[in-house]
């Protein structure tokens, strides 16, 4: 009977009988219906990528705050070997020789 609603022109016309305009009219009744199924669906799709958006720049933020606590820890483990080696404090022109290397 779906598909008898499926090709079904629900425009009633002046010469339509009683039980034509009642087959549209349950035709447009299920169209309807179908229509609100599918506008919840895509609600809720949209809701779900909404959140997933929210978890992946939740993600991305975690990525990069880890990545620069990542290379600060390099660099601060870089210099103490410098320093190591050395065995002397750094100046400023030796802080401004490595960044440039």
């Amino acid at each position: 009977m779906d598909m008898e609603y499926d090709e079904m022109d629900l425009t009633p016309y002046e010469e339509d009988d009683d039980a034509t305009l009642h087959k549209k009219l349950c035709a447009a009744k299920v169209a309807r219906k179908r229509a609100e199924e599918d506008l919840k669906l895509l609600c809720n799709r949209i809701g779900l990528l909404k959140m997933e958006e929210g978890k992946v720049s939740i993600n991305r933020f975690e990525i990069e705050w880890y990545s620069n606590f990542e290379f600060s820890l390099y660099l601060s483990n870089r210099w103490s070997r410098r320093l190591m080696r050395l065995g002397s404090e750094p100046t400023r022109s030796s802080l401004n020789a490595s960044a440039m290397s």
